[in-house]
């Protein structure tokens, strides 16, 4: 008779351990989606994000990062430094001896 009590217990704790993932699943996605939804007072519009596909695809979600990220403005290149630098003022270049 216990073997079969310590049966019913052990599928009791593993549905209910399988019940609060999927309620915390559940709750993250909700408030999730609620703090997309909200306005920003002073923000331009854009597309919103897809948020909970991006808790199901994670390199999904990484994507979605990037590409809130503005590019650094390029800068125009610089020129190389001279390969053979002129000599020090007052040197004319000759070896002393």
């Amino acid at each position: 008779m216990t073997s079969r009590l310590r049966q019913i217990a052990a599928i009791h704790f593993g549905f209910r351990v399988q019940l609060f993932f999927v309620v915390a699943m559940a709750g993250a996605d909700f408030l999730s989606y609620q703090l997309a939804s909200r306005p920003e007072p002073d923000a331009e519009p854009g597309e919103p994000l897809m948020v909970v596909n991006a808790f199901l695809r994670p390199t999904r979600a990484v994507a979605y990062l990037i590409n809130l990220v503005e590019p650094l403005p390029r800068l125009a290149p610089q020129a190389p430094p001279p390969r053979n630098p002129p000599p020090p003022a007052g040197d004319e270049g000759s070896p002393k001896r």
